[in-house]
């Protein structure tokens, strides 16, 4: 629904954070299907590059995916991996914490 209407529900807070995302940014949220959590955080991420045409934000099945999942230590989901392992976290965090994180990614926290 996001996407096809090209605006996402997140509040001006978060939208703001996202705005200083100034170079490209790759947000992999690490999933498994049973996990209850893992939508969320791929969607967070989503939003984030709805909002922001500098972020790409991926979700990426643990096990269809292991070489990558091993790659990064992912041991629990939500795994967030934040342009390749400039930031990792694990957890469905909220919209603002997540959007602090990716700032911390690129420097600009």
């Amino acid at each position: 629904m996001n996407v096809s209407r090209g605006r996402t529900d997140l509040n001006d807070k978060v939208k703001e954070l996202i705005s200083k995302v100034d170079r490209p940014v790759k947000i992999e949220v690490y999933v498994t299907p049973s996990c209850p959590y893992c939508p969320n955080a791929v969607i967070t991420a989503h939003k984030f590059a709805i909002e922001n045409e500098n972020v790409i934000g991926e979700g990426v099945e643990t096990y269809e995916h292991e070489n990558l999942a091993n790659k990064y230590g992912v041991s629990a989901v939500p795994h967030v991996v934040i342009n390749e392992g400039a930031r990792m976290f694990v957890g469905a965090y909220p919209p603002k914490e997540f959007a602090l994180e990716v700032l911390r990614a690129i420097g600009k926290l």
